[in-house]
Order: structure tokens, then sequence, then C-alpha cells
């Protein structure tokens, strides 16, 4: 049985409902199962905003109009709401709370949250394209736990010292996606990830050690910044990616000019990314951060080379690192 179709939010009957939402939202309420909400969850698929010509022509005011075009909340709590399907994009949601609500499919690009909380939420294939997750003026930091995010739209997305805790980015797109100075604990890599960013923090040095699964990733770029570590992610076991520090650079780039010149185009990116050690810089010396070298990326370096020679090379790099470094 297919499922129901999400109620029209503009037609005449939906005005009330409507009228009582935005109420509600703008007075920091809280929305949840029962009186006036009947069913479980709270079904408020395809909802969306309606604009100041639209709330005109309905007689709401002038004022109404322009708070309702903002889409501004704070202090609002949503528990097992169905928000599946609706149209928030551009909305601003400031020390709200979200509790088991559904955003699948749901358009919130270019959406801000600052110092929320998300408990049990999931965001499969919604839309956040260029939206943000930071902390409020008051220093309250944006917490997500156990929440999915499976095959979203994450490119651009900005998480700025978020706590991310048993968050599920499986088959998420993540290009030009930046987690600055956030804690990572218990998030999952799955699927094809083109690209995932780190940017680690000097004030708040636990937040430099995320722990990762992405066991079963195939990784395509992931970059760190100076500082972080990359010890507690786990890597896809295929032996599809090595870890460098820039400390091992050198070391690459002698074996590289010896017997190993399928490292060449490697070394060439690397060090167009960190700069050209010095010539006397020793093997494993000062690192000035973390580079993450992948059989997709060392594919992608030099024309006609097959990904089982690219993942050849990373396997050799990786032994090279251990044995020579130790």
């Amino acid at each position: 049985m297919p499922p129901p179709t999400p109620r029209n939010w503009s037609a005449p009957e939906s005005r009330d409902d409507l009228a009582r939402i935005l109420s509600i939202l703008r007075g920091g309420g809280r929305i949840e199962p029962g009186d006036p909400f009947p069913g479980d969850p709270v079904d408020l698929r395809g909802l969306s905003f309606p604009s100041a010509r639209t709330l005109r022509k309905t007689g709401r005011g002038a004022g109404t109009a322009v708070e309702a075009f903002k889409a501004r909340f704070a202090d609002v709590t949503l528990v097992r709401a169905d928000l599946s399907g609706a149209s928030l994009s551009a909305s601003e949601w400031t020390n709200a709370v979200f509790v088991e609500t559904q955003f699948r499919g749901t358009r919130l690009d270019k959406a801000r949250f600052l110092g929320c909380r998300f408990e049990r939420c999931r965001f499969d294939a919604a839309d956040l394209h260029s939206a943000s997750f930071s902390r409020d003026g008051n220093g309250g930091e944006t917490q997500i736990e156990r929440t999915s995010f499976r095959d979203a739209d994450l490119r651009r997305v900005e998480w700025k010292q978020a706590v991310l805790k048993g968050v599920d980015l499986t088959g998420a797109k993540l290009e030009r996606a930046e987690f600055q100075q956030s804690l990572l604990e218990g998030v999952t890599l799955a699927g094809l990830v083109s690209e995932f960013r780190i940017i680690g923090s000097r004030e708040e040095p636990d937040r430099n050690a995320p722990k990762i699964d992405a066991s079963a990733a195939r990784l395509f770029g992931l970059r760190v910044g100076r500082g972080v570590s990359l010890a507690g992610v786990a890597l896809p076991e295929d032996g599809s990616v090595a870890i460098l520090s820039t400390g091992g650079l050198p070391l690459l780039k002698a074996a590289s000019e010896k017997d190993f010149k399928e490292a060449e185009p490697v070394v060439k990116a690397l060090e167009e990314q960190f700069g050209t050690p010095p010539p006397d810089a020793p093997p494993g010396g000062e690192t000035r951060g973390q580079a993450v070298v992948t059989a997709d990326w060392v594919k992608g370096l030099t024309r006609g080379v097959t990904r089982e020679a690219a993942l050849a090379t990373v396997k050799r790099i990786a032994r090279l690192m251990r044995d020579g470094i130790g």
C-alpha cells in the first residue's frame, strides 16, 4: 500500500492548523503527540511556511506575514513529529530541541541550527545543502546524537563546534562540508565518500581525535587539519587508504626517486598541499599535518592507472610508513 499523500497546507481547510503551528513555533512552544495534535507521530509532512503574500490574502496581518516569511524560531521543542518532505529552506532555529523527529526528504538547504539538540532523528535523503550547525550567541553547542543522515545532501554544510555522537552519514554527499572544531564520536561513513574535511581545535584538544567508522567506506578524499589524529578512525580493510604524516614525506620522496616511481605523482600532490620539505628534513620529523592517501585519489592523479595498480601503490606507501618510520 502506498504511503498516504501529505496534506496540502495551502488549502483553506489547513489554514487554522497552519496558523496554530506557526503560533507555537513563534512562541517557543512544544509540538508532540496529544491534544491538539492527533496521531503519533504528529503529521507535519509536506509542511511549508506561507509567504507574506499568502498571509495578506488570508487576512493574517502584516506583522504576522513578516515573521512567517523570515521563519526564525527559538526555544521550540518537537517530539515525535514527522516533517518528511517539508519545505524549510533558509529557516533558522535557535536552542530548539528535536526528539525522534523525521526530516526524510525535507528541504533544509541554507537552514541554520544554533545551539540545538537532536536525539534519534532522521534526515535520510534530506536536502541540507549549505546548511550550518553551530553554537548560539551564548556559546551553547549544537548536539546531535543517534541521528541518521543517510543519503542526505550535506554539500557545503558547516559543522562548527558541534557535537556528533552516534551519527550515521552512510551515502551522504559531503563535498566541501567541513567539521570545524567539532567532537566526532561514533560517526559512521559508508559508501562512496568523495570528500570529508576535519579541522581541529587548539582550545579543545579532545576534539582532535575523531572516532569514525569508515571500514565500509570507499574514500576518495579525506582531509584533516594540523593537530588532528586519525588513530581513532577505522579505515577500509582492503588497504585502500594509507595515513601519511608530513614528517614521512621526505622518506616517500626518497623512495620515489629510487625505485618507487609510482609514488612520484603522490609526492608532487602532497608537496603542493603541504609545501616541499627542506632537504635536510629527517624522516619522521616534525609534522605539519596528516595526509590521507586513498586508492581512488591516486588513480585520479595519473591518467591510465587502474584502481588495482593504485591500490598496490597505497599498500606500499602504508608499508613504507610503517617499516621505515616505525
